[in-house]
């Protein structure tokens, strides 16, 4: 278990270094919360972690489809859930509109948190959903392009995406799939 999170360590810390592969020819820039700014099948590995809980389906955070059937995302949106109360939806591009109603939905088979994960610190922030099945790979649900060490590594191009709070404490979340280069998230949303 410790040698599988050295490993998504060490692959976490290549991708916020960048790399110089360019998925699905993202365009440098930060964008805002209209979705119309980007093509739907941008960001293919996005998927949206729901708590289903009483079936009211709220949104908790976001995480990177690895594997058809694995998503890595932060631990720290669990918050004390189980397996039974999450769902993963993928393909999903705004939330505001039902115009793209193809998103999948699945179930979370099992939870593995980061054994040395502190929630009050964030250290080892990262933990996998293993789900009841594969997603289907299409062009709008795929799996994150991994850095394998062949590229080269060009600072600045790292990008963050996914639905997340414009500020830490607010509870407003943009409707649309949001990415931009890293210094430029990293002063909006840290």
């Amino acid at each position: 278990m410790t040698l599988y999170f050295a490993f998504l360590a060490t692959l976490i810390i290549s991708l916020a270094s960048g790399q110089n592969f360019n998925y699905n020819q993202i365009r440098p820039g930060t964008y805002g919360s209209n979705p119309s700014e980007n093509r739907i099948e941008t960001f293919p590995w996005v998927v949206a972690v729901l708590d289903q809980r009483d079936w009211l389906f709220r949104y908790i955070g976001v995480g990177s489809l690895i594997k058809p059937n694995v998503v890595l995302t932060a631990a720290h949106i669990l918050n004390e859930t189980i397996a039974d109360d999450l769902l993963v939806r993928a393909g999903e591009w705004d939330t505001s509109t039902t115009a793209d109603q193809q998103h999948v939905d699945l179930e979370v088979l099992n939870i593995v948190s980061h054994e040395q994960f502190n929630r009050f610190n964030a250290e080892n922030n990262m933990a996998l959903l293993i789900l009841v099945s594969a997603f289907e790979m299409t062009a709008k649900i795929n799996i994150i392009p991994l850095y394998l060490g062949e590229a080269n590594i060009r600072e600045g191009s790292c990008f963050f995406n996914g639905w997340g709070k414009v500020y830490l404490n607010s509870t407003d979340y943009p409707t649309g799939s949001e990415d931009g280069p890293g210094r430029s998230c990293e002063h909006r949303y840290v």
